[in-house]
């Protein structure tokens, strides 16, 4: 087993032996062997930063050290980084501090999107507008104000439609009777043109009269009548 020389007892071999004392732990040129220093060499708390040069300690210079050997090493890394305390969620908005430690979240609502080409995004409002928009007139569009216009050819006798805001043509060709609808509330305009060579008869609804009489007729050919209500009978324009 290696061991320093003995004052008085080693006369001679003294050197050989303090040789092989040292070259237990030390290279020829006198720097330590590798892994010669180990966890079990190194007294707790012996090493601090004050002891290390900046970036002098890597994976691959040192081996893995138990906490219990570096002093202070919880407080360093606590000093590293600002302690917040963020209630556990999961959540759309995020804030964090020039560190990247996250400091508070919160739902992110419209007015945090910036807005950008193809990212652009609805209010409520405008959301409900669209819900209420199919494309085509299903029933959900609000029509009220606006008057759509309904021609018809006719080889029969039949009654004149009467849905609000519409007014009705009639291209009527044959002989025969467009009944008109009640006048008491009608706003529609009823236009009647007689195509053909028979006659076209225009009658109102029971008592109802136009512009005074039971009936108009249309006996020449091409010859045509404008109707309106007065909201209780029906008068020509």
């Amino acid at each position: 087993m290696a061991r320093l020389p003995q004052p008085g007892a080693d006369s001679g071999t003294w050197g050989g032996i303090l040789n092989d004392y040292l070259t237990q732990s030390l290279d020829a040129d006198g720097l330590l062997k590798a892994n010669t220093v180990g966890t079990t060499q190194i007294q707790a708390n012996a090493i601090t930063t004050t002891q290390l040069a900046p970036n002098s300690v890597s994976p691959s210079t040192v081996q893995d050290l138990p906490q219990s050997k570096i002093t202070n090493l919880t407080s360093d890394l606590a000093a590293k980084a600002d302690k917040v305390t963020v209630t556990a969620a999961t959540k759309t908005k995020l804030t964090y501090n020039n560190q990247g430690v996250v400091t508070a979240g919160t739902d992110a609502t419209t007015a945090d999107i910036a807005d950008s080409t193809n990212k652009r995004y609805v209010t409520d409002a405008e959301l409900a507008v669209l819900a209420a928009t199919s494309g085509t007139n299903t029933g959900d569009q609000d029509l009220s104000g606006f008057i759509q216009r309904m021609t018809t050819g006719i080889s029969t006798s039949i009654t004149a439609g009467a849905a609000s805001h519409t007014d009705y043509v009639y291209l009527a060709s044959g002989t025969l009777t467009v009944t008109l609808p009640t006048a008491v509330g009608n706003t529609n305009r009823y236009t009647i043109k007689n195509q053909g060579t028979g006659v076209v008869t225009i009658a109102p609804t029971a008592s109802q009269t136009i512009d005074g009489s039971s009936s108009a007729v249309l006996s020449v050919q091409n010859a045509s009548l404008d109707i309106i209500s007065t909201t209780s009978q029906w008068n020509i324009v």
